[in-house]
């Protein structure tokens, strides 16, 4: 008979999951690597990297999605095989009908705080951060240009899966699915442990000038799934955000570092008026699901 471990404590059954995404993402990382070799190509070297041709470009992409794909969606399925065998899928709540109401609020919540998330942006650039986390920050931005610099429909398309599909699924999974849900069975208060995912998902980007937007994300993103009761919402939503980014980015064409850099300046009224309508639309969405709370029981 085969031996799962539910019985284990949300502590160790979270510390193994650390162990499984450094694990599993190192295993990814050594196959990556060994694809780009057999290429005559580092992913190491092209992740650092000034300037790459189209063919580079399209292999670093290859290794990334390789990367990222064995750190979040494989370790989460590692991690569903040896605690949550038979049950991962109820756990993480897939299951759950959703209403396109409820989809529809929620997307309403994301697009509604990017001029929110604009001004977090900007706080957080005028926060002094030590040199090596600037440098950091920079070589983020030149990766990051790189992956977006898009010449057709086909590298869209990649780049879609990329920055869009793999992190909804594998990112979601992981920090609602997993780390939220086995923190509400540590912590009494819900609000504490969807905080504390929250965080942990900005941290995880290890972009320090970008913290606090992208926790305040993960809040949304949070919230949307303790109250739907569905990790396919906060999938939709990430889907959706990273989504537009990309065919926005897309749009413009040309990309450089400044394009990805640059957070545009948003006058006071539009970022009071953002927070009203974010708070507004929570507040209904916390209603909406109370009452379907109230149906159902």
């Amino acid at each position: 008979m085969s031996r799962t471990y539910e019985g284990l404590s949300p502590v160790r059954q979270l510390m193994a999951l650390l162990l499984l995404m450094l694990g599993v993402g190192m295993i990814g990382n050594l196959i990556a690597e060994g694809l780009l070799q057999l290429n005559g190509l580092s992913l190491f070297s092209l992740a650092d990297a000034v300037d790459i041709n189209h063919n580079e470009r399209l292999w670093l992409k290859i290794g990334l999605m390789i990367n990222h794909f064995s750190m979040f969606l494989g370790a989460a399925i590692a991690f569903a095989w040896i605690f949550h065998r038979k049950t991962f899928h109820e756990y993480i709540r897939t299951n759950t009908p959703v209403s396109i109401n409820t989809i529809t609020i929620w997307g309403l919540i994301i697009l509604s705080a990017y001029p929110l998330v604009a001004f977090l942006t900007e706080l957080n650039i005028s926060i002094p951060l030590p040199e090596w986390a600037r440098t950091e920050q920079d070589n983020a931005f030149q990766l990051l240009g790189n992956i977006l610099q898009m010449n057709g429909i086909g590298d869209l398309f990649i780049s879609l899966i990329l920055v869009a599909l793999l992190p909804a699924l594998g990112e979601e999974i992981i920090f609602r699915g997993i780390v939220q849900n086995k923190l509400s069975e540590l912590i009494a208060n819900p609000h504490i442990a969807i905080i504390i995912a929250s965080l942990l998902f900005g941290l995880t980007h290890m972009q320090l000038e970008r913290i606090l937007p992208l926790s305040f994300l993960g809040l949304l993103l949070g919230y949307s799934y303790y109250y739907s009761g569905s990790i396919i919402v906060p999938i939709i939503l990430h889907l959706l955000n990273n989504g537009l980014q990309v065919v926005s980015l897309y749009s413009i064409g040309e990309i450089d570092q400044e394009i990805i850099e640059n957070t545009p300046e948003l006058p006071p009224i539009m970022v009071i008026t953002s927070l009203l309508i974010v708070v507004g639309l929570f507040l209904l969405a916390r209603r909406q699901q109370r009452q379907a709370s109230e149906i159902t029981t």
